[in-house]
């Protein structure tokens, strides 16, 4: 009769402990599968945003909180917006176009862009955010995004979640429907 009990009470622990693997394996598929959906590069760990102040054209201070609270895309450019910023300026612009999801782009010059260049940026993008980082600044920003841009390669355009979270980067080669399959993807597991 012990003997009985002993095989009931073995058989039971086998299938729990089947019961777990399988929903383990279950669970790193559904999380890998998710990975795979992505058109940028997932940055992992996702890289904080510390709040740094930011300052536009006419040198007035930006809010400390405008990466939080919304989905973001952050671009960078120097002086000049060469044809990759250009292009990265396009590509965000159709996104946030299609995507109802109140995200807003941003777009961080580095040491005094000539006025004409911020003029005509803002005419073709009224929606775009332009900060200028001045020089203690630019080198801190700029090191925060050092890792990741180091990951993707070129002069990437990042995704930043409601967080302050650099979560997704993105090469100069990207569509803006792969773009925006992301900004789904992203706000759907948010």
């Amino acid at each position: 009769m012990n003997d009985t009990k002993s095989e009931k009470s073995n058989a039971n622990w086998l299938f729990m402990l089947l019961a777990v693997a399988g929903i383990a394996c279950t669970v790193w598929f559904m999380m890998y599968q998710a990975d795979k959906g992505l058109k940028g590069t997932q940055i992992v760990p996702p890289r904080p945003l510390s709040d740094l102040v930011l300052v536009d054209v006419a040198n007035e201070a930006l809010p400390a909180a405008l990466l939080k609270n919304k989905w973001s895309y952050v671009l960078f450019a120097d002086s000049q917006c060469d044809e990759n910023c250009e292009q990265q300026l396009q590509v965000t612009q159709k996104v946030v176009a299609t995507v109802d999801s109140g995200t807003q782009r941003l777009l961080v010059m580095g040491y005094e862009p000539e006025i004409e260049l911020v003029e005509r940026i803002s005419s073709a993008h009224p929606d775009l955010i332009i900060a200028v980082l001045i020089r203690p600044i630019w080198a801190i920003f700029t090191v925060q995004f050092k890792s990741a841009v180091d990951e993707i390669g070129g002069n990437p355009f990042f995704l930043v979640n409601p967080r302050g979270m650099v979560i997704i980067g993105y090469d100069e080669l990207v569509a803006a429907e792969d773009v925006a399959d992301d900004l789904h993807l992203s706000i759907q597991q948010f």
